[in-house]
């Protein structure tokens, strides 16, 4: 018969432990092999297989599809589970083989023959090729187990076990020479798929807060919101590496029933799905190129316009170093940044973001242009001049419609009383503005970050190191951020906002180095 060569699906199986037991009982060994032969002939050739061949306990066969020899296999380790007195595994590769002489020849046999030498007794182990062919068959799950280097074949072989009722649950050990195991694990569990679902999930979050002014999400809610999404992701990948969903529930990963789940991947791991990610990805990409697009941030055309929309708005804009030495700008930065603060737990007052209007500093536009543009009504301009222990702070606030000055005032004080000046300004505002202050808002005007000056200086000089790293991602600004935070933290533990502020500076640098989140999205993670 002439030679020739196709492309075939190999079936390779052989019974486990047959070697030991012929030394032991050559009677029971030669039956085991007369029912394996009783069982898996009459299967082949049910499935449209071509039985090739015997060796020994093994045996050889040949298919047409990947689906008919995964199909015969299954049928093949039910009823040997019932009716043989000891286990097959199998091995099925779909490749290129010579057939000459009923018999078949090259890589295709090679790597069946390795495949079923590696699979667990009662298992079912196949290549990437089959993997292919079936892939979208829902009744048939394969799980990635890493990929199996053979001797004298030049490729990696990538390598599934068929899971389902009966089969074994895989035990990939050294010997396997399977390589890749740990990302094959990452896969099988869907832990990557989860990472990232949660990146994509997060940052439509806070992209989507931050359409809302602090009027509507306090500065305290933002600042809870973050440190939520920023722990919230090691303990999705945990819960993805331990758990997944079943028709029985929520069970572990490693279980039988997590073996036997017939679930889609993306049903294992709820929110995961492509079509899912894709949506947020897309809304996500929607609001980067249009952040209008939400209604929320629409400028007025005119001044009257305006007035109209915005009757209690305002815009702190970054305070003026007046003293001669220049280190003093984040100083001035942090009395500015807690006015704005304490401003934003006023209800019914909107307060424009410390981001949108950091571009304001040292501005030539009028009030008029910058109201406009940030469609507020009022301006809070002013300035800082700090003198060893002693500070002058002027403020003014301006009416955007019509550059009215509408309250002015200069506090010269003791560097101990900047708490409290902070707050005679926040309140003169709100009366300014005829907002009527509650018992609770009082109360957060009055707030005092800490008593400890020297721990305040050292969080106000954290705070211009964050600023910076998030803007310039340098590691200088990085380690001098954490260095200032933590020794605000040793002078004083009950700095709320500073363990805050580590956890956006750890935030920023793991997802700039991760790559999860675009330079230009840095500015919506809220430093508060």
């Amino acid at each position: 018969m002439a030679q020739f060569r196709q492309l075939a699906v190999i079936m390779f199986t052989d019974i486990v432990g047959y070697t030991a037991l012929m030394g032991k009982d050559t009677a029971k060994a030669l039956e085991l092999i007369k029912v394996s032969k009783e069982i898996q002939k009459p299967l082949v050739l049910q499935y449209g297989g071509e039985w090739l061949k015997e060796m020994g306990d093994g045996v050889l066969a040949k298919f047409s599809t990947a689906l008919d020899a995964i199909n015969c296999a299954l049928k093949i380790q039910e009823m040997a589970r019932a009716k043989l007195d000891g286990k097959l595994r199998i091995g099925i590769h779909l490749g290129d083989v010579t057939v000459e002489n009923n018999d078949v020849y090259g890589d295709g046999v090679n790597v069946a023959s390795r495949l079923e030498s590696i699979a667990d007794p009662g298992g079912i182990y196949i290549s990437d090729s089959v993997e292919k062919s079936i892939r979208g068959q829902s009744d048939i799950q394969a799980k990635y187990l890493g990929e199996l280097r053979l001797k004298n074949v030049e490729y990696g072989v990538r390598t599934y076990a068929i899971q389902g009722p009966g089969l074994p649950i895989p035990a990939v050990s050294e010997n396997k020479n399977l390589t890749g195991k740990f990302w094959a694990e990452l896969q099988r569990r869907s832990v990557i798929r989860v990472a990232i679902s949660y990146v994509v999930i997060a940052l439509l979050i806070l992209l989507l807060t931050g359409q809302f002014s602090a009027s509507v999400i306090p500065p305290l809610w933002r600042e809870i919101l973050f440190l939520m999404v920023a722990i919230g992701f090691p303990l999705a990948l945990y819960l993805a590496w331990n758990f997944e969903r079943s028709p029985k529930g929520f069970v572990r990963t490693t279980s039988e029933e997590a073996w036997q789940n017939p679930y889609s991947s993306s049903q294992r791991k709820p929110l995961t799905g492509n079509i899912l990610i894709v949506v947020m990805a897309i809304i996500i990409a929607v609001m980067y190129f249009n952040p209008d697009f939400l209604g929320t941030s629409k400028k007025g055309s005119n001044t009257t316009e305006i007035s109209r929309q915005s009757q209690k708005s305002i815009a702190v804009l970054p305070f003026k170093n007046l003293s001669s030495n220049a280190e003093n700008d984040y100083f001035c930065a942090g009395v500015m940044e807690s006015i704005l603060d304490r401003l934003a737990q006023v209800k019914g007052l909107k307060v424009i973001s410390r981001t949108s209007v950091e571009q304001y500093k040292n501005t030539a536009k009028s009030s008029s242009e910058i109201g406009e543009e940030l469609n507020v009504r009022n301006i809070l301009e002013g300035g800082v001049l700090r003198d060893n222990n002693n500070v002058r702070i002027f403020a003014r606030l301006i009416s955007a419609e019509s550059n009215e000055q509408l309250w002015s005032r200069t506090f010269d004080r003791q560097l101990t009383d900047i708490f409290s000046i902070q707050s005679e300004i926040s309140k003169s505002i709100s009366d300014e503005l005829n907002i009527e202050l509650s018992l609770q808002e009082n109360t957060q005007l009055d707030h005092e970050v800490t008593k400890n000056l020297s721990a305040y200086d050292d969080y106000l000089r954290g705070r211009e190191y964050l600023i910076k790293f998030r803007n310039d991602l340098d590691r200088i600004s990085y380690e001098n951020a954490l260095k200032n935070y933590n020794s605000a933290l040793q002078r004083d533990s009950s700095i709320a906002p500073a363990y805050v502020d580590i956890a956006a500076t750890y935030w920023i640098d793991y997802s700039t180095v991760l790559g999860s989140l675009d330079r230009s999205h840095l500015n919506d993670i809220k430093i508060l």
